[in-house]
C-alpha cells in the first residue's frame, strides 16, 4: 500500500478532515516516543497501534509502510527542528551571533527534544532501511551555515588571519555539533554545555 500524504489533501484527492489530521498527528508521536525511547528496531505498526489503542489496519490507512510511518514522522521532528533553528537565527542581533545561535540552537533542541534526537539518529542510521537520504555528509546540510559565515565575513566581522574557506569552517562546525549530540545521546551526562562553550570558541577564532 502507498504511503499516504500529509498534505493538503489525501490520496483520494479529497482534503484530510480534522478527526484524520489529529490521527496522523498522533501516530507520529508514538512513532517519535517509541524511537526515542527503544530505537528503531521497536517500532512496528503494530507497536505504534499499541501505543495510541488503537488497530494496526488504522495505523496501515494513514501511513502505509514501517518505512512511510518514519518518513513522515522525520519530516515532521526536521520541520520542527529547522523552524527553532530559524526563530534563533533572525533573533540575533549581528551576523556573527548568528552563527553562534545557529550552532547553540542544535544543541539546545536537541536536548530539549530527546526523542527527536534519537529518531533522527535511528533514520539516518544505514543500518535501518528508511528510505530517508539524508546523512551527515549530505553537501546541502552545510550551505545554511556557509551562507552565514559569508554574511558575516562580508559585514566586515572576520577575526580570523588568514581565513579558511568558509566551507572548511562550516564543515568543521557541524563536525563538532554532530559529535557533540552523538556522545549525548550514548552517554547522558555528556556536558553539551561545554561542547557549546567550545564550538563558540572556534567560531571567533574561525571566522
Amino acid at each position: 500500500m502507498p504511503t499516504r500524504s500529509r498534505g493538503t489533501r489525501d490520496a483520494d484527492g479529497r482534503p484530510p478532515t480534522v478527526t484524520e489530521i489529529a490521527r496522523r498527528q498522533q501516530i507520529l508521536d508514538a512513532t517519535i516516543a517509541i524511537i526515542g525511547r527503544a530505537g528503531w528496531s521497536a517500532c512496528t505498526l503494530q507497536s505504534v497501534a499499541d501505543e495510541i489503542g488503537v488497530t494496526k489496519a488504522a495505523v496501515i490507512y494513514h501511513v502505509g509502510t514501517k518505512a512511510g510511518l518514519v518518513e513522515q514522522a522525520y519530516g515532521f521532528v526536521i520541520n520542527e527542528f529547522a523552524t527553532f533553528v530559524h526563530e534563533s537565527v533572525i533573533a540575533a542581533n549581528t551576523p556573527m551571533d548568528s552563527i553562534v545561535a545557529f550552532t547553540q540552537a542544535h544543541l539546545d533542541y536537541m536536548l530539549d527534544h530527546p526523542d527527536h534526537a534519537r529518531l533522527i539518529a535511528e533514520s539516518v542510521n544505514d543500518a535501518h532501511p528508511t528510505g530517508i537520504e539524508d546523512r551527515p555528509s549530505t553537501p546541502s546540510r552545510t550551505l545554511p551555515l556557509i551562507e552565514l559565515i559569508d554574511t558575516a565575513r562580508a559585514a566586515g566581522h572576520t577575526h580570523a588571519d588568514p581565513a579558511e574557506p568558509a566551507a572548511v569552517v562550516a564543515t568543521a562546525l557541524t563536525g563538532m555539533i554532530d559529535a557533540s549530540v552523538a556522545a549525548w545521546l550514548t552517554d547522558s551526562t555528556f556536558d553539551m554545555t561545554a561542547a557549546g562553550r567550545l564550538i563558540r570558541t572556534c567560531i571567533h577564532a574561525t571566522v
